[in-house]
């Protein structure tokens, strides 16, 4: 195992908003939208229902807009969603500025409603009339229809994709009966740069949870003025001692994610079971020695993420990966191969390491 001291850059990116609304939502279901925006009926507090209405969730509006602006924001929301009711809870001044308010509004549903008969993307991409003759130019377009940017407490996108880059150290014990300079080179070997990617589908309802597959590896080496010597009287090396590792792990994932109530910031929790690859090559007065060997083994990690925008967004992870290898093969600086099996008390190689590490995350 070799491994080098490495350091990643995190990106930090920042998003500077203006006075536009915050608008928040919270569906326990959506449908597919009414034919037109106007079909979405709004009622006063305490107003009375009609019998078929049925509640599906909230929407809040938090700015300096007008009243009848912001009340327009909503329907818009529960017209996306599939609601047919909008019924307004409150209206209040929401901080130490008086320009600033909050509206709280109910969304509820009907049946027997016409509704559009395609995904509501194709709907928001169109330029045809709807069915009164007003031409849609976007009405999924949140910015283009009412000049806010939302802010969803649900899901709505069914896949992730993920990179990430930073420092990885591994927790196993060092041999024993090293002497000062070899714990020292060990020691070096025992952090390195991480990299990773993974990819997930999520597949129930509210799109939390996922089934998908990653790739890590863990990388690093070591470099010291050495002289190896060999106990069958093979001549001794002198030279550079040059020496790299890889620890790959290959492998499903099952995910779980959740938002919070602003809609802006991500929790994540994977784990899996797969493949932990390793592959060694030490190098000295022009010999080369390699190790290669295969076995089973945990990933898991935690990672919070921030939302840029609806796709894109940054955070930090936290991994651990586990394994054990105890059969390899590979050839000595002599050229001669050797293996695992030619000796009854060969060490089993721990593979644990941690890792802290930046990541940019892509949902579509």
């Amino acid at each position: 195992m070799r491994i080098s001291s490495a350091f990643f850059v995190c990106v930090t990116a920042w998003v500077v908003s203006s006075c536009s609304p915050k608008v928040t939502s919270n569906f326990i279901h959506k449908e597919k939208p009414l034919l037109n925006l106007e079909d979405v009926a709004v009622y006063k507090d305490k107003e009375p229902l009609p019998d078929d209405a049925e509640w599906m969730g909230t929407v809040q509006v938090n700015g300096n807009r007008s009243y009848d602006k912001m009340v327009e924001i909503a329907r818009f929301k529960a017209w996306e969603a599939g609601g047919r009711y909008l019924q307004i809870k409150g209206y209040t001044s929401s901080g130490v500025r008086s320009d600033i308010h909050l509206l709280n509004t109910d969304v509820y549903r009907a049946d027997n409603i016409k509704r559009v008969a395609v995904p509501l993307s194709e709907v928001a991409g169109s330029s045809e009339p709807s069915a009164n003759g007003q031409t849609w130019t976007g009405a999924n377009n949140q910015t283009a229809a009412t000049g806010v940017s939302y802010q969803n407490t649900e899901f709505e996108s069914p896949n992730g994709f993920r990179i990430y880059t930073g420092y990885g150290k591994r927790l196993g014990k060092m041999n024993p009966n090293a002497n000062e300079f070899e714990k020292m080179h060990l020691k070096r070997m025992m952090r390195g740069l991480l990299l990773g990617a993974d990819y997930v589908r999520y597949f129930n309802s509210s799109m939390t949870s996922g089934l998908g597959v990653r790739y890590q590896i863990m990388r690093g080496s070591s470099e010291d003025y050495a002289m190896i010597t060999f106990d069958d009287g093979s001549p001794s090396l002198e030279g550079l001692l040059s020496d790299k590792v890889n620890i790959s792990y290959v492998g499903p994932i099952y995910s779980k994610r959740s938002i919070s109530k602003d809609g802006r910031n991500i929790f994540m929790f994977d784990f899996g079971l797969g493949m932990l690859i390793y592959n060694s090559t030490s190098s000295i007065a022009g010999k080369v020695a390699t190790v290669h060997g295969v076995t089973s083994g945990l990933t898991a990690d935690v990672n919070y993420s921030h939302m840029l925008s609806d796709k894109l967004s940054i955070g930090a992870n936290l991994s651990f990966t586990s394994g054990a290898l105890a059969n390899y093969s590979g050839t000595d600086y002599m050229g001669r191969t050797v293996s695992s099996s030619d000796s009854a008390d060969s060490p089993v190689e721990s593979l644990l390491q941690m890792g802290i590490s930046a990541q940019l995350v892509y949902t579509f």
